[in-house]
């Protein structure tokens, strides 16, 4: 297990530096990417627990917060 875990650090910790290095849309897609795999996860995990969530809303609303925050910067918030 801990070996996978390793080995999915290794291959993937190239491409987070290359996001972070060429910055602007490598770097937006790369975080969009993570959060909707991550959102997908979300579901999944009250999909175990019993519960019918709509995923895709889940995904959707969370790549569109993401993208808002990436284009308006935190100008469009009200806090």
């Amino acid at each position: 297990m801990l070996l996978k875990r390793v080995l999915v650090a290794v291959l993937l910790l190239p491409v987070g530096i290359a996001a972070i290095y060429f910055g602007g849309f490598f770097y937006v897609g790369l975080v969009m990417l993570i959060l909707g795999l991550s959102a997908w996860e979300y579901g999944n995990l009250f999909r175990a627990g019993g519960y019918q969530p709509a995923s895709i809303i889940i995904i959707l609303s969370t790549l569109l917060f993401a993208a808002g925050r990436a284009l308006k910067g935190f100008q469009g918030s009200l806090l």
